[in-house]
């Protein structure tokens, strides 16, 4: 669709630039939504719930990328292919006795106004897996991640499942395989455009937002609580104008696979307010949950990641950080809930 340069965009809100739609967030979903379905009806006689972002604007039978479907593949992951930089494992996934426990959420284009105005690199494609409320899998697409000159480990596909780690596809779809120990900054499986930002940037702390953060009261409230908090340690803050929800989360992902050899670690948090949901967040935050991070609610609740389409919006906010910043993230978190608790102006 971006090589055919025929975008077909629409407006949810015409108000609105960050409700942009194109033909590209249709036919993707169309396309995954069915290759998903088609897998687990064959094999299984079953499908897992399933919520996209473009539901209202596909028909029930809604055949635009039929001759597109494909055969899933189940060999692109590989036990060895997980990075963890943590010592102890997490919990086991829960069982489930259906698929009627499942739920996915996908978002076909992440960043769709990024993507309409041709900031790429903010383009995503997520799809995450929950079970019984909580996400425990997710796989983010960098559809544009190519640079100029391809490279055979240009980073495409990063996955995550929580007790894991995380991995990644390159453009060759080859998966990390005992190919390194750790992946420390300069390590495969970060691009090389953060690693170089990393370097220069030790010891300081990334908040970042979308770049309409001055328009709600509850994300300037987030972004003051963490700079005192930051800042009250001697951590060097700056604000970052970072594009789509699950870039953001990611950058927080990539913080916590690079390690270091003194304390001098790069803090990295997301701010965002009450205009996300849950398809924007779940594949992301399993992803983070993977490597240490967290993911909560401005309030410090974790999100909930219903089977009701109804209630997929996270009103309260989302805050989510790197796994360094987890103390700085719950301290936020409390800091938040006094303000509200008190407060004679609503802090929403």
């Amino acid at each position: 669709v971006q090589q055919e340069g025929s975008l077909k965009v629409s407006y949810k809100d015409d108000s609105d630039s960050r409700s942009a739609v194109t033909r590209a967030d249709v036919e993707a979903q169309s396309f995954i939504i069915d290759s998903i379905t088609n897998y687990w009806q064959t094999r299984k006689g079953e499908i897992p719930n399933i919520i996209g972002e473009e539901d209202q604007g596909m028909t029930k039978n809604n055949n635009a990328c039929s001759s597109l479907v494909v055969r899933l593949r189940g060999n692109l992951v590989q036990p060895n292919s997980f990075f963890s930089p943590m010592e102890t494992a997490q919990p086991l996934l829960p069982s489930i006795q259906s698929l009627s426990q499942v739920t996915l959420y996908v978002d076909p284009l992440d960043g769709t106004r990024e993507f309409v105005e041709g900031r790429y690199e903010n383009v995503s494609c997520l799809i995450g897996i929950s079970i019984h409320g909580r996400p425990v899998a997710g796989v983010i697409g960098l559809p544009f991640a190519t640079t100029e000159t391809e490279k055979e480990d240009d980073v495409h596909v990063v996955y995550g499942l929580v007790g894991r780690g995380i991995g990644y596809c390159t453009a060759n779809y080859n998966c990390l395989e005992k190919t390194i120990t750790e992946m420390t900054c300069g390590q495969p499986g970060i691009p090389t455009s953060y690693i170089n930002e990393q370097r220069t940037r030790n010891n300081n702390a990334s908040l970042m937002t979308g770049d309409s953060f001055d328009r709600s009261p509850l994300l300037s409230n987030m972004l003051t609580v963490a700079r005192v908090a930051l800042e009250k340690d001697d951590v060097t803050v700056q604000h970052d104008i970072v594009g789509g929800a699950g870039k953001k989360m990611l950058l927080c992902a990539y913080a916590s696979c690079c390690t270091s050899s003194t304390n001098n670690q790069r803090v990295q948090f997301s701010f965002k307010k009450q205009s996300t949901y849950l398809w924007d967040t779940c594949a992301p935050e399993a992803i983070l949950h993977a490597v240490g991070g967290k993911v909560t609610d401005a309030f410090g609740s974790p999100l909930v990641y219903n089977t009701n389409k109804l209630f997929t919006k996270n009103s309260l906010g989302v805050i989510a950080s790197c796994s360094h910043g987890r103390n700085y993230h719950d301290a936020i978190c409390r800091t938040l809930v006094f303000m509200k608790e008190t407060s004679s102006t609503s802090l929403l």
